[in-house]
């Protein structure tokens, strides 16, 4: 039985095949794809993007350039995502990375963060983008920013303590609800992402903490840093005392999860980066989006569409996908879920570039109507053939969202 996470049709002797991969690869399961004429899709799978995880990518955001090709190559590919549509919340937690951490400077600065940031603004990308975050009133003293006299967390304006400066965190959601979205997205506005490794931030809790450990406690610099550390492990509210350049902010995310970049944006690992790679980039995400508008449209398909709806489809209900090729009994293919799942499998019969449903044993006819691919599915789900237009469109429409959440995922099978 073999296992396949996409969807590609090919011409084989001038015989349309289906043949559903990208398989688990194994040796068996290449050799098997080239075998049916998969020698196109083969190749497209050995070229998928390897996603790294959130602590590997902050790692190559902060290591020189010296410390290794590969670390550079993966941050760059990131970044460039940062300047096309198709860049989302989840590739900005990876730059931020999955434990972001401040660190001790000094008796005067305390705990400083260098790193991605988010801010909430309920000011709209075209301002941002041209003045970028500017203080309101001039910083005289470093105690005024640094967190050391406390008073910050909710003040009323600019113009309390510690109200001053420019308040960011790096966590743009966090499990106890606190984040830059608070002040951005759930309030209807913008979360910006900032690439503040230049500048020094900081760590509002942590430097509260350390002065009352001083003062208060009267503890030596060594203990109270400790104490500090274990009484705010994480940099929840970072504070720049300085102001915060338009080339310094990387893009915005709206309520509804769209992504505006910043044009202006200027990452030092891409300064040099030819116009036409970061062209080329565009163009893919582009592709997919208007693959994704076609997904949506009732009644409409192509061999386009056909590459791409049947993983779509699997991801987005995350349920693995029988697909029975008839009349060739035996040949069975399998869409993966997008992650674990206990629900059974979801059983379609396709033959001549036509979907049918596959209900307790029985191939089931479905009306060749263009919908027949998400009306089949519907069928296996709920073993009926009655499937409303209303089901059709909403199947359509997660489908789409899919492939526009996860680019990444599809990439590789963009001719």
């Amino acid at each position: 039985m073999n296992s396949y996470k996409t969807s590609s049709f090919l011409q084989l002797a001038g015989k349309e095949l289906t043949d559903f991969v990208v398989p688990v690869f194994t040796t068996e399961t290449i050799a098997s794809s080239v075998l049916k004429g998969g020698k196109t899709l083969a190749r497209k799978a050995l070229k998928g993007r390897l996603r790294p995880d959130g602590d590997t990518v902050a790692a190559f955001s902060r290591v020189a350039k010296g410390r290794g090709k590969v670390g550079q190559r993966v941050l760059m590919k990131v970044l460039q995502e940062a300047r096309t549509t198709g860049f989302t919340v989840e590739d900005a937690v990876y730059l931020v990375g999955r434990h972001p951490n401040s660190r001790y400077v000094d008796a005067a600065k305390g705990f400083v963060y260098k790193g991605f940031v988010f801010r909430g603004d309920k000011r709209g990308p075209k301002e941002i983008f041209d003045q970028g975050f500017r203080l309101r009133t001039e910083i005289k003293d470093l105690n005024e920013v640094n967190g050391f006299r406390g008073g910050f967390g909710g003040a009323k304006d600019a113009l309390d303590i510690d109200g001053r400066g420019i308040s960011t965190s790096p966590f743009v959601m966090a499990e106890d609800g606190t984040g830059a979205d608070v002040y951005g997205r759930a309030r209807g506005y913008y979360t910006y992402l900032v690439d503040a490794r230049e500048l020094e931030g900081y760590d509002l809790y942590k430097n509260a903490a350390l002065e009352r450990f001083r003062s208060t406690y009267g503890y030596g610099t060594d203990e109270a840093v400790r104490q500090a550390v274990l009484s705010h492990p994480r940099p929840l509210e970072v504070n720049y005392g300085t102001d915060i350049p338009p080339e310094k902010i990387v893009g915005a995310f709206d309520k509804e999860g769209r992504y505006h970049p910043n044009p202006a944006y200027k990452a030092p690992e891409l300064e040099g980066v030819p116009a036409a790679q970061s062209a080329r980039a565009e163009a893919r995400v582009a592709t997919l989006e208007r693959i994704a508008d076609f997904l949506e449209r009732p009644g409409q398909w192509n061999d386009e569409a056909g590459d791409f709806a049947p993983a779509a489809i699997a991801r987005a209900l995350n349920r693995q996908i029988e697909i029975r090729d008839y009349p060739f009994e035996g040949h069975r293919w399998y869409l993966e879920a997008r992650g674990q799942t206990s629900e059974r499998p979801i059983s379609i019969v396709y033959s001549s570039r036509h979907y049918d449903a596959y209900i307790k044993g029985r191939r089931v006819a479905i009306p060749p109507d263009g919908d027949c691919l998400f009306r089949a599915v519907l069928a296996g789900i709920h073993e009926t053939s009655e499937i409303s237009d209303d089901a059709v469109r909403e199947l359509r429409r997660l489908a789409a969202q899919d492939i526009r959440t996860h680019p990444e995922d599809y990439e590789a099978f963009l001719a």
